[in-house]
């Protein structure tokens, strides 16, 4: 024997590695000294650069601890000296667990899977969390036991889900498997679907064995689609504050806010007015869209069933000039975000219609005052139609936003004002989304339009980094806030990189937030500075460089760790090498995230 298969698992992730050596070093890359082991474990910060040696002495396996500091443990038991290793018995380093294959090789692989999931895929809901599949259960209906075996699940050509290798499921036996809300990697065939398809789960185990799949087909709809009639938060992600369009609304509908608000030049200016600057921002933004893009409003949905709608993102509201309510809604909603106001989305059930099917119609709704705290992302009816009548909330009717023939006595944005408020009054309530708290609960904007070209975890550390701005009371908002608002996360990629440093992740946040100065006048209107827009032009070099479209959370992380700001002070007083800190990033690139797990009972048949 000149070489050796080792199963390598870790965190519900397991490889085959097959090594030509009779020596082989187990460890992590040394950055600093160009070292890497033969076995290379750096996914696992537990690990030490050298932590064991496995070697092959007169036809048998040896290994040996070589001073590591959380130990080798063989059967879990820690070892101190050389001791033999048998084929198939389990080593552990750290959070990893090594075993070696012996020389026989298996019978043939029989299995099937039964798997719990939706028969509708909506991408819209997945961005909100919510699970394709929930469950797969693993029948081993072969002569031999599945142990250590790789399995794959994938949507057909629309997404790969994060699953782990079949950890032990004797024959006769099954074992099932429990995805986390966020184990679905989306494709770009899914972000490019432009009609919905109708595919079926695929299962693959050990060297890509395709196996009997029993479940429903699934019917996949593009990003465009929603649900309106379901209460959820998921249109949420229509909203999105950051596209070019939203940037050029804003832009342009500064001197309407000038005219408009005395004493004000600008959306900041507005924002640290009194609650009437609220429907002074709504107004602006009426005036701006009603001037400049002359929208149409159509009251036919862009539908694909009864229950499904199509929602026009807003570079399709602006160069198709016109939309939907929800169209038109989630437009000003962008708009509103876009200036650090508070929208919300309403849904209200006006009925059947004349062809017997549900008829929702959308009003935007906007804070006047701090919203409660904490607060839900979905409130209800009565919560709706409260604040309304205590003038907690604006409620604001989006077809006021399109060229219209009606003639009023009132000014266009009271007419429309009080058309909301009626709709609100009048009609059932199905739901309301709070958009803010909607992104504290994980649903960042879909990254669909011009100028939207960042992933989900990349654009919630933004989230999170201003919130961390307005609860510490910042004069700006800086590059340290960024590294608050990436520790927020407990399984991001940046407090897993840090996992093994001297220094914890809750001591940086404190180092952190004590060096950032407090304004004497807090303000909710915060500038960048600029060592933000250089770590942010950073993130994106990272990614194009990697051919990405999109900024992800590791590409924000290695330019916050390798750009020149405070956050290199911050880490060096906490006692944190910024290089060796951004190698660890960049080690995490071949693992990626996991939200699934294994149940601990194998029940035999």
């Amino acid at each position: 024997m000149t070489g050796v298969r080792i199963f390598c698992s870790y965190v519900n992730r397991t490889v085959l590695v097959t090594i030509d050596a009779t020596e082989i070093l187990v460890g992590r890359a040394d950055p600093e000294r160009n070292t890497v082991p033969d076995l290379d474990l750096s996914f696992d910060t537990q690990v030490s650069r050298e932590h064991a040696r496995i070697w092959m002495d007169d036809d048998q396996w040896w290994i040996e601890d070589r001073g590591s500091a959380n130990g080798t443990f063989v059967d879990d038991r820690r070892i101190t000296r050389k001791v033999v290793l048998e084929p198939g018995t389990i080593v552990r380093l750290g959070e990893t667990q090594l075993r070696l294959l012996g020389d026989d090789v298996p019978g043939p692989l029989r299995a099937r899977a039964a798997v719990t999931c939706l028969d509708v895929a909506n991408y819209a809901d997945v961005n909100a969390g919510e699970p394709v599949v929930s469950r797969i259960t693993v029948h081993n209906s072969g002569a031999h036991a599945l142990e250590q075996v790789p399995m794959r699940l994938s949507l057909s050509a629309y997404g790969e889900f994060l699953v782990p290798s079949i950890a032990y499921v004797p024959p006769g036996a099954h074992e099932t498997l429990v995805l986390g809300a966020r184990s679905l990697l989306i494709s770009d065939q899914w972000r490019t679907l432009p009609e919905p398809v109708e595919t079926a789960l695929e299962c693959y185990i050990g060297d890509d064995q395709p196996i009997e799949v029993d479940g429903p087909r699934i019917l996949v709809l593009p990003p465009s689609a929603w649900f309106g009639a379901k209460p959820t938060a998921a249109v949420a992600g229509f909203v999105v504050p950051g596209s070019m369009e939203v940037e050029t609304i804003v832009t342009r509908a500064h001197t309407h806010l000038a005219h408009l608000l005395e004493g004000g030049q600008s959306f900041a200016d507005a924002l640290e007015s009194d609650g009437e600057a609220v429907d002074r921002t709504v107004e602006a933004f009426l005036l701006c869209i009603r001037e400049h893009y002359h929208l149409e409003y159509t009251q036919d949905p862009r539908s694909y069933a009864a229950d499904w709608q199509r929602i026009r993102f807003h570079h399709e509201v602006i160069r198709q000039k016109g939309g939907t309510c929800i169209d038109l809604a989630v437009l000003l909603a962008a708009c509103l975000e876009n200036v650090h106001r508070d929208p919300l989305i309403i849904i209200v059930d006006m009925g059947d219609g004349a062809d017997g099917t549900l008829v929702l119609h959308s009003v935007v709704g906007c804070w006047r005052v701090a919203a409660p705290e904490p607060r839900p992302a979905l409130l209800t009816q009565e919560e709706i139609r409260g604040f309304a009548a205590s003038g907690q909330i604006l409620l604001f009717d989006p077809k006021g936003l399109a060229r219209s023939p009606r003639e009023a006595d009132l000014s266009l944005f009271e007419a429309w004002q009080l058309e909301g408020q009626a709709n609100v009054r009048q009609y059932a309530v199905r739901y309301a989304v709070d958009v803010v708290a909607a992104r504290r609960a994980g649903v960042a904007p879909m990254a669909f339009g011009h100028g939207a070209g960042f992933e989900r975890e990349a654009w919630l550390a933004q989230f999170h980094a201003r919130r961390e701005a307005g609860f510490l009371r910042s004069t700006a908002i800086t590059a340290r806030h960024l590294l608050l608002g990436m520790l927020v996360e407990r399984d991001g990629v940046l407090r897993k990189a840090l996992a093994t440093r001297t220094s914890s992740a809750d001591r940086i946040i404190e180092i952190a937030r004590a060096s950032l100065p407090i304004a004497e006048r807090p303000r909710r209107w915060l500038p960048e500075s600029g060592d933000w827009l250089k770590v942010l032009d950073a993130a994106a070099a990272v990614a194009r460089d990697a051919g990405s479209p999109w900024i992800r959370e590791v590409d924000l992380a290695l330019a916050l760790l390798e750009t020149n700001s405070q956050v290199q002070k911050v880490l060096v007083t906490a006692g944190v090498d910024p290089k060796a800190c951004a190698a660890e990033v960049r080690a995490q690139r071949a693992i990626g995230p996991v939200a699934s797990e294994w149940l601990s009972e194998t029940t035999t048949e």
